[in-house]
């Protein structure tokens, strides 16, 4: 410092220190919303699959006989012979009570299927529910 003032260097010097530490904060900030982001939708998705087993245990009979042994990996999963696949909407079970979706997130025509596991010999009722369904 020279006299009364700073010099153009050190003016220089303090600015690209407080951008730099400008910039690692906004990186850290930006990670840290976007991690929060994808662990709402997470949950989103698994409130999403038991509010769908749900509605099924309280509305549908699914045989034992139509229980696949693999868990679902598309809305079209192939069902036993005789058997009908069980498809709800978002809409379907949010005007029903079983969903809600305060955040307004997900599309109402978003589709689950709902359908029974047989593991280990155990039956369940799951629910299948596609990466596609936020607006």
């Amino acid at each position: 410092m020279k006299g009364n003032g700073f010099t153009l260097s050190e003016l220089l010097a303090t600015i690209t220190v407080l951008a730099i530490l400008t910039l690692i904060a906004v990186s850290s900030v930006s990670k840290y919303i976007s991690d929060s982001n994808a662990k709402a939708n997470e949950t989103m998705i698994k409130n999403l699959e038991d509010s769908a087993i749900t509605y099924a245990l309280d509305n549908e009979h699914i045989a034992n006989s139509c229980a696949i042994e693999t868990k679902a990996t598309s809305i079209n999963q192939a069902m036993p012979s005789g058997c009908a696949r069980i498809v709800k909407t978002v809409k379907d079970l949010k005007d029903k009570g079983y969903f809600t979706d305060a955040s307004n997130k997900i599309k109402d025509d978003a589709k689950v299927l709902i359908y029974k596991l047989k593991e280990n010999n155990h039956y369940n009722i799951k629910a299948f529910v596609p990466n596609d369904i936020f607006k």
